[in-house]
């Protein structure tokens, strides 16, 4: 009977560390794949801010002044904020949550 308790206190405090492993795993592959999508915003707004200012100065060359150029771009600006605040549960806030989601439950598909 007592080796009967030791087998099951073994075995509960395995499978406690089974799944405390197992959260660790998904954890550690949650914020792996968030943030490398971080980086991945990062460079792309360093890439939309040097094709902007690029933009305005060939603007202001085009247009022979100082500034038109500058404000065409932050017009282009201003109507994409606009059409992705309008469209952010569509565009952005889906596609997170299905790779958060898919980043958890990806062992649970493979096996």
């Amino acid at each position: 009977m007592i080796q009967l308790l030791s087998h099951i206190k073994t075995y509960a405090l395995l499978r406690a560390e089974y799944y405390k492993l197992k959260a660790v795993e998904k954890l550690s592959d949650v914020f792996s794949t968030f943030f490398s999508f971080l980086i991945l915003v990062l460079l792309a707004m360093f890439t939309i801010l040097f094709i902007g200012l690029a933009l305005g100065f060939y603007l202001n060359y085009c247009f022979n002044s100082v500034y038109m150029g500058f404000v065409i771009t932050a017009g282009f600006y201003v109507l994409f904020f606009i059409l992705l605040s309008s469209f952010t549960n569509q565009l952005v806030k889906k596609p997170i949550m299905n790779m958060i989601i898919k980043a958890i439950f990806k062992n649970e598909e493979q096996q």
